[in-house]
């Protein structure tokens, strides 16, 4: 009896949606959208877990999947060649989740696939759809990003401005930022989050409100805040304690900077530690002003400026020679350059250093070794966007990997996780430039990249951040997840 009810059910939901395809219901009421996203799962084979909320009454709902159309730019949005996946019940707060299965193709793999809910609302007597959902079809494979269980462990989202910290503990320092509300204003709480316990707890606040500003732990296990001070006439730097958890001023620093590359370095022989500040959006755009941090004696001083005026840029520390290769970036004109600078501790001076093979900005860049660094992703096109190229230190080169070295996604504003191994973790995006189902990571290998399963979040944005050991912490505009 109960199969015969739910067989019947999904007929009359299938037929409704069949006659909303020739219809477009002018005369229907607006409805408020249900969200739509994947969960568990994502992989070929597999079953994939699909969340639905919506902020209505009790009702039936049905998923469907393109794939290929995409129904954002037609309206209704269910047309052929969609097809039923599966229909059921909202519960009593408008949200359901439910198993669809992946069809077992392997020629699926790194197909987009679109989930798109329709939801009769008894209350209003009409129907509603969700936006897309877009996804990726990915392989089977071990590692995968799990979320964590419960209300959100982090009072941070993607794109707050805030700063990130591994600490030598392992606990991840979150300070400043972006607050909401009619009048944005920066923020000056922090946060340590504990990944053993899943839970993060206060600190002391932040000197001066920021957002924009870069945090980067020092060998004493101190962690360096400097740039993004809120409209300060002076711009200023600080020192978080961990041991007494609070923050203390450093006094005025050269430059006001906001999203800047801060570099740890050390000069060869002596270890003295450093950290270079560059580039980033000064007070009239992107700028070529940089700075460097001397952790001994705790001071700041200007440097020349360097060869290009850079925003969004790329930067990684070669460390036996003491130096500091950058990247790409925006422009005075905020346009991409391909063009590349080196920054040598021993003359304190940059120094033209070759050019990318394409020009890039929002890429990444993490080094490959003591003399080359990988550059992934970035740029004006989907294609530049999926490529990966290694640029020689030395040879003041570039070169394009052929695939199957290259991205499956295009990716640009995000962030990778370098692991012990030496493979690195890509996911996420802060600004969905081109179709990047930034909740579906990659893991880079020697062999090429393969797709893990999409992470339960609703949305496109997520950042990645690194942890001791070689976990990974992706944060969501929702939910939180770590690598396992």
């Amino acid at each position: 009896m109960n199969r015969r009810v739910v067989s019947i059910r999904s007929l009359v939901v299938l037929a409704a949606v069949a006659a909303l395809a020739a219809s477009s219901e002018a005369g229907s009421p607006p409805l408020p959208s249900p969200s739509v996203w994947i969960g568990a799962g994502g992989a070929i084979g597999e079953p994939a877990t699909v969340q639905v909320q919506y902020p209505g009454q009790y009702c039936p709902y049905v998923l469907v999947y393109s794939p290929s159309a995409n129904p954002t730019n037609s309206w209704p949005p269910i047309v052929p060649p969609y097809g039923l996946l599966a229909a059921g019940l909202l519960d009593a707060q408008g949200a359901a989740a439910i198993p669809v299965p992946v069809p077992g193709n392997t020629g699926l793999v790194g197909a987009k696939v679109h989930f798109v809910a329709a939801v009769d609302d008894p209350s209003s007597f009409g129907r509603s759809y969700s936006p897309v959902c877009l996804w990726t079809v990915a392989p089977p494979h071990p590692r995968r990003f799990v979320p964590v269980a419960g209300a959100k462990p982090i009072p941070y989202n993607p794109g707050n401005g805030h700063a990130r910290a591994t600490l030598q503990s392992g606990q991840v320092l979150f300070a400043g930022g972006m607050a909401g509300g009619c009048v944005p204003m920066a923020r000056s709480d922090a946060y340590v989050y504990d990944p053993t316990r899943l839970a993060s707890a206060r600190v002391g606040d932040l000197v001066t409100p920021r957002t924009g500003h870069v945090a980067r732990t020092l060998g004493d296990g101190t962690v360096l805040i400097v740039g993004g001070d809120w409209m300060g006439a002076t711009p200023t730097a600080e020192l978080y304690s961990p041991t007494a958890q609070t923050f203390q001023s450093l006094g005025p620093v050269p430059f006001t900077l906001s999203g800047a590359t801060a570099t740890v370095l050390r000069a060869p022989g002596t270890g003295h530690e450093y950290v270079l500040i560059a580039g980033g959006l000064g007070s009239s755009g992107p700028s070529s002003q940089a700075m460097l941090y001397d952790a001994w004696n705790r001071t700041f001083v200007a440097l020349p400026a360097m060869k290009r005026a850079r925003y969004q840029a790329a930067a990684v520390a070669f460390s036996a020679a003491g130096a500091v290769l950058i990247t790409g970036g925006q422009d005075a004109q905020y346009s991409d350059q391909d063009h590349a600078e080196l920054f040598l501790l021993a003359t304190r001076q940059f120094y033209d250093w070759g050019r990318m093979v394409r020009p890039r900005a929002g890429h990444a860049m993490t080094a490959l070794d003591a003399t080359h660094a990988l550059v992934l992703g970035g740029g004006s096109t989907p294609d530049m966007c999926r490529e990966i190229e290694v640029f020689s230190g030395l040879g003041r080169t570039a070169q394009l990997l052929p695939p199957p070295l290259r991205l499956h996604l295009p990716r640009s504003h995000f962030e990778v996780a370098t692991q012990p191994d030496g493979s690195v973790v890509v996911a996420g995006s802060l600004y969905a430039i081109h179709p990047n189902p930034g909740r579906t990571p990659e893991w880079l290998t020697a062999a090429g990249s393969t797709l893990l399963r999409p992470m339960a979040e609703p949305s496109e944005y997520v950042v990645l951040h690194p942890l001791l050991g070689g976990g990974v912490l992706a944060l969501g505009l929702s939910r939180v997840h770590h690598l396992q």
